[in-house]
């Protein structure tokens, strides 16, 4: 938001002031600006630019799937101890409507954990993640593995992370990482490429509100074949975080042929519907607001 103040002083500061002032303006009503890397880390795959180092993950066992619900309590540190306190929350039901009131003829997931909902077409995929693991250097030392997997299972108690896929192209909603999304994982954009990156920023209205994506366009290395386009919509209302992608080639693994400009577009516009028809919910899990400095 800016905030403009005049006044009637002559001096050469106000003067050049105006001028920095108006050069600004001019620049931000460009719908949006690109600029093109000699190189940088990028994605090899459909989902795959990182934009946080990825923690080293301990394996743990299988989820226990008949513990109880449970709204987030503080993270804990190196002071914890085993009897952390489990709270008793009931498991909420997360589970894709048949009907959707927000596009006609699509489907409805609703996360009442993390608070929100999004419509999909029929013939996508949804794919979801609870907690799958945690940052080594985290775990308190009194605690096993095994120990604070379980009280982090007690405190996370839904979908972290959910992947929607459509042909070549996919939304991702998960956790923001401060909030609790790492210990959900692999979730969203990951890994690391040589490609020449086209970046540039773009607005979204999600839920009648305006959030700036930041977006990428990765070519073949020093050639001008696009091959990926990415969108990164962060600190969204309930300390949640979208990517988007679409895949220009096939399906990797496949036979597919490159998608024609035609085809692109009309999984990009599926995917704009798709961010068009999300809404924020009441969420069942707490947590203290992301420090973002």
């Amino acid at each position: 938001m800016t905030h403009r103040k005049t006044g009637f002083s002559w001096s050469w500061s106000l003067i050049l002031l105006l001028i920095a002032v108006a050069a600004h303006v001019g620049c931000a009503a460009q719908e949006r600006s690109t600029s093109k890397s000699a190189t940088a880390p990028a994605a090899q795959t459909g989902t795959s630019i990182s934009t946080a180092e990825t923690s080293p993950q301990a394996t743990p066992p299988p989820a226990d799937e008949s513990a109880s619900n449970s709204p987030l309590q503080p993270e804990p540190t190196a002071t914890a101890t085993n009897a952390l306190p489990v709270p008793t929350v009931p498991a909420p039901t997360i589970t894709p409507k048949v009907t959707s009131t927000e596009v006609d003829g699509w489907l409805t997931y609703e996360n009442e954990f993390l608070g929100y909902r999004f419509s999909y077409p029929p013939e996508a995929r949804i794919r979801t993640l609870g907690v799958t693991g945690f940052p080594t250097e985290e775990r308190p030392e009194d605690m096993s593995d095994d120990e604070y997997f379980a009280y982090l299972q007690s405190i996370y108690r839904g979908d972290l992370c959910t992947d929607m896929r459509y042909k070549t192209g996919f939304v991702v909603v998960m956790l923001e990482d401060e909030a609790g999304g790492r210990y959900s994982g692999p979730c969203g954009i990951t890994g690391v490429g040589d490609y020449t990156i086209e970046s540039w920023e773009e607005a979204f209205i999600i839920d009648g509100r305006s959030y700036t994506a930041s977006a990428a366009r990765l070519y073949k290395w020093q050639t001008d074949q696009l091959e990926h386009e990415y969108y990164l919509l962060l600190h969204l209302d309930n300390n949640l975080r979208i990517d988007i992608g679409i895949s220009m080639k096939g399906t990797p693994g496949s036979a597919q042929q490159d998608l024609s400009e035609a085809e692109i577009n009309a999984i990009r516009e599926t995917l704009r519907q798709v961010i068009a028809s999300f809404r924020f919910t009441d969420a069942l899990l707490s947590y203290p607001p992301i420090d973002n400095n």
